[in-house]
């Protein structure tokens, strides 16, 4: 049984909020205000999440998915085939992508405004966000005027492609390297803006040096007489150590991969918690921005508590990693009542082997007796023929001895 009650259902009083409270500020569950992950390190926190997807997650998500795959594919569509398509299509599939870009516009501001410091530490929604204000701008601005430049909807295209793939994020997968790549993003987002820093002071400082250096001809192009230039050079030279900025740089993207790669692979258990976070998130902006007030209140969806199975020798062997020296927690969990049920379903389980060896003894024995029976039985025939023949044959004697005294 899930331990904890009531951590899953929904305040009764919900609906006498007014009607901008319960869409702008609709009241959370214990389940979306308790940020913590260690539960997700348990079985419990795992099939709360499966409990919770089996139940409506799954079916709601698909439905948010195929609403994206239009109003992405609508724009991808005009994107790629604007020379093949008419003008009168091509309105109604920009049309079609403004529309459902100001629902999922929506849906982000209710995120925002229900949860604004959750929303605003998840680097995934900085790219929702930009998907959806870039392809609702490029699609009015491309039916206003006819024609849009080619960098917007190359740059709208990359990141509706971009939120295409984090929605695969629900495959588990998948969902590990999203995870692992998210986690990443988020852990170094300080260190990389800190690198930036450094880099613009250094790219200032040789601007200012070097703007007025005359380049001899054979030396190659002065990429310092433009600050824009000189951030990038700089930071080829801070970062993969070229001295001849852009021209003939080493790429360490097979370092950086190996690098993810590696950490993807040492510790399973904890790809798979940051999975199941995922989860958890996908799960709270389903409960938050799409379900109803009255869907909250569907004890099925939204129970007391519930009830999930393990597998007896999962059961056992957590059991034996928590006896073990290898625990990492500081406290363990107690057992008692657990080993008691494990010991006592352990004997059950020699009686039943023992009842069972019992059962085939007397099955061998009925088939014996069987075997003895049907043997009595033949003998009996065998014993029955014989005598008929003794008869036979004193018959035979009678008349052979009756057939000499009339011949004499």
């Amino acid at each position: 049984m899930f331990p904890l009650p009531n951590y899953i259902t929904y305040n009764e009083n919900e609906e006498s909020d007014n009607f901008l409270k319960r869409l702008f500020k609709p009241r959370s569950s214990h389940f979306i205000k308790i940020e913590d992950t260690t539960l997700y390190k348990t079985w419990n926190g795992e099939a709360l999440i499966n409990f919770k997807w089996d139940t409506f997650g799954r079916k709601y998500y698909y439905i948010i998915w195929m609403v994206y795959l239009i109003f992405s594919g609508s724009f991808i569509i005009v994107a790629t085939f604007s020379d093949d398509i008419s003008w009168p299509c091509q309105k109604i599939l920009l049309i079609t992508t403004t529309v459902l870009g100001f629902w999922y516009l929506f849906v982000e501001i209710r995120d925002i405004t229900s949860s604004f410091k959750v929303y605003i530490e998840t680097s995934w929604n900085y790219l929702d966000l930009g998907a959806i204000i870039s392809a609702i701008v490029t699609s009015i601005t491309w039916l206003i005027n006819g024609s849009v430049p080619i960098g917007a909807i190359t740059f709208t295209a990359l990141l509706l492609e971009l939120k295409f793939i984090n929605y695969l994020r629900f495959i588990k997968y998948f969902g590990y390297y999203l995870a692992m790549i998210l986690n990443t993003a988020d852990q170094v987002v300080a260190f990389i803006l800190l690198i930036g820093l450094i880099i613009l002071a250094f790219a200032h400082s040789l601007h200012l040096l070097l703007q007025s250096e005359i380049i001899q001809p054979d030396s190659g192009v002065n990429m310092f007489t433009q600050l824009s230039s000189s951030i990038v050079a700089a930071y080829y030279m801070m970062i993969t150590g070229d001295s001849t900025p852009v021209s003939s740089f080493v790429s360490n993207d097979d370092i950086l991969i190996m690098g993810l790669m590696i950490s993807l692979l040492d510790k399973p258990e904890d790809n798979n918690q940051a999975y199941l976070k995922l989860l958890k998130e996908i799960l709270e902006e389903i409960e938050l921005s799409y379900l109803l007030p009255s869907q909250k209140k569907n004890y099925k969806w939204f129970p007391y508590t519930f009830y999930y199975s393990v597998h007896v020798n999962e059961l056992r062997k957590f059991i034996s990693k928590i006896n073990s020296d290898d625990w990492e927690e500081s406290t363990k969990p107690i057992l008692t009542k657990i080993t008691k049920v494990m010991n006592d379903e352990k004997q059950e389980s020699e009686a039943d082997k023992i009842k069972k060896i019992y059962e085939n003894q007397e099955l061998e024995a009925d088939k014996i007796q069987k075997i003895y029976e049907k043997q009595e039985s033949e003998a009996d025939k065998i014993q029955k023929i014989q005598k008929m023949l003794e008869k036979v044959m004193k018959k035979l004697e009678i008349q052979f001895s009756d057939e000499d005294d009339d011949q004499h």
